[in-house]
């Protein structure tokens, strides 16, 4: 709720009765993006990678 209160008030700074609602939309929506970026499960990072030694390297 209070990322919608500050759109809103930013909105109406900067862009007047029309910023009321398209600031209040673009902060919820980054606010959800955000959110969503955080609580998603990268598969890479999960994944183990091939340990390659100095000796492996050093033949390619």
């Amino acid at each position: 709720m209070i990322v919608i209160f500050l759109g809103v008030i930013g909105g109406l700074m900067i862009s007047g009765f029309i910023g009321l609602f398209t600031g209040a939309i673009i902060v919820s929506l980054g606010y959800k993006l955000f959110v969503s970026w955080l609580n998603s499960d990268n598969t890479k990072s999960n994944q183990q990678l091939p340990a390659t030694t100095a000796s492996q390297l050093a033949e390619s």
